[in-house]
């Protein structure tokens, strides 16, 4: 029999099991109590049901490609404006850089330069891409953590 009283757990005022508790209610404490066991079954029926799960994943991804790419880059604009998140990454592309030209020993292997302001970081011989493809990282800064 169902009551109409408030939850004895959240006090919202819906239909409540002859426990006292709402059904949210109950199904969290039912998970909190049997907690390994809910985490086992769980375990075990994705192993039986592993290809189907995977199958809905990649259909549902193949659906919603353009919402999460929107959402992402959305996400990505909305960090790059964060004042404080800038100047982080821009003091950590300038510690990456004087760590790199320090190494290097802040000279041009070819003419001998030493003014830091015409100093690059960069291939002799053009062929970048394939020390990326060989790192798998195509960062700037993983690039220069590599190089040190």
């Amino acid at each position: 029999m169902k009551d109409t009283s408030p939850c004895t757990n959240c006090s919202k005022c819906c239909n409540r099991k002859s426990n006292g508790l709402c059904q949210k209610c109950y199904r969290r404490c039912h998970y909190l109590k049997n907690k390994e066991l809910v985490l086992k079954q769980s375990a075990i029926y994705y192993e039986k049901n592993k290809q189907v799960y995977l199958d809905n994943r990649k259909e549902k991804y193949h659906q919603n490609l353009d919402k999460s790419r929107t959402r992402c880059r959305l996400k990505q604009r909305k960090l790059r404006q964060d004042p404080l998140i800038r100047e982080k990454e821009t003091i950590t592309r300038r510690n990456k850089r004087k760590q790199v030209l320090n190494h290097m020993g802040f000279k041009c292997n070819n003419c001998g330069e030493n003014r830091r302001i015409f100093l690059n970081i960069d291939h002799v011989n053009n062929d970048g891409n394939i020390d990326r493809n060989l790192l798998k990282k195509s960062t700037i800064i993983t690039f220069k953590s590599h190089m040190i």
